[in-house]
């Protein structure tokens, strides 16, 4: 982490926060001990402290130099750990170089130096948002070494998900979490392809875990997974529930909506399906239909 050569600036009781954040616009962050002691004791309501808030989570998302953006963290988290919570989901999401940020902010948080996959994996049940999302990106900085173990842990879930277990919302939360570290991995988490749809497709899974997958196939965004939804969009027995068919249906293609637009172009059967469902499904569906297939560069009619 970057240290300020000098101390800085103080004034009579405390920091000097106009200085403070001078330095943080211009991305000078001094993560010392006595700095961050006397950040966590700042007044809220002082609207400077606000502003620097809101510089840090600037210098969180855009700083191109990774030291930056770990002091950034370490500052906020002093301040504000929610705010820094909910910054860093928006930093990881924008750098994805690989570069190790999450694993040495868990570090200097946990004091853990050299954690397993799996007991990272296994953490993720354990730990609070903020430690959540540090762990999860940290897994994801593994690649695809990650993915066997991060798979096996979705799979021990039950799909469906059973909601009187007493359990059911933590549980869903790691889930969430095990899916954004596979997000985090992009292409390699493709084996985990026909677990992520049957969770994307699940009704009794909480919201969020349904989104999470959806955002996972995404970040995958290969023609074989466009190919492994399309097999999802065929129509179903007339036997089965139609306000069912039709939400499960309409989840499908709003992934597909979301994957690149080579994916969708590369991918075998799309245009068939398409057509298919235009006959088939209940004409609720058909304006999302069509989005997919003007994405794709085919027509559905």
């Amino acid at each position: 982490m970057q240290h300020s050569d000098e101390p800085r600036v103080g004034v009579p009781g405390g920091i000097d926060l106009e200085a403070l954040l001078a330095d943080i616009r211009a991305r000078r962050i001094d993560t010392a001990d006595e700095v961050l002691a006397q950040l966590a004791n700042l007044d809220g309501a002082n609207p400077l402290v606000e502003q620097i808030t809101d510089a840090l989570e600037s210098a969180m998302v855009e700083a191109s130099d990774p030291s930056t953006r770990e002091n950034a963290v370490i500052m906020l988290a002093a301040i504000d750990q929610s705010k820094a919570t909910t910054a860093c989901y928006r930093m990881f999401r924008r750098h994805r170089a690989g570069d190790g940020v999450a694993g040495r902010l868990r570090t200097h948080f946990t004091g853990d130096t050299d954690p397993t996959v799996e007991a990272l994996v296994a953490n993720l049940s354990e730990c609070d948002r903020f430690h959540g999302v540090l762990t999860q990106w940290a897994i994801a900085e593994h690649g695809a070494a990650a993915v066997p173990h991060l798979h096996s842990a979705l799979l021990s879930f039950p799909i469906p998900a059973r909601q009187n277990t007493g359990h059911w919302f933590d549980d869903e939360d790691t889930k969430i979490r095990i899916l954004h570290a596979l997000e985090g991995i992009g292409p390699a988490a493709a084996p985990a392809t026909p677990t992520l749809i049957a969770l994307l497709q699940d009704a009794e899974s909480y919201r969020s875990t349904c989104h999470a997958a959806e955002e996972t196939l995404t970040g995958i965004g290969l023609p074989t997974t466009v190919e492994a939804l399309i097999a999802h969009l065929r129509p179903s027995g007339s036997g089965d529930d139609e306000s069912e068919k039709g939400e499960k249906l309409y989840a499908v293609l709003d992934t597909l909506l979301g994957m690149p637009r080579e994916a969708l172009a590369e991918a075998h059967g799309l245009d068939e399906a398409l057509a298919e469902l235009m006959i088939h499904s209940a004409d609720w569906l058909h304006n999302m239909v069509r989005s997919v297939a003007d994405k794709a560069g085919g027509r559905a009619d």
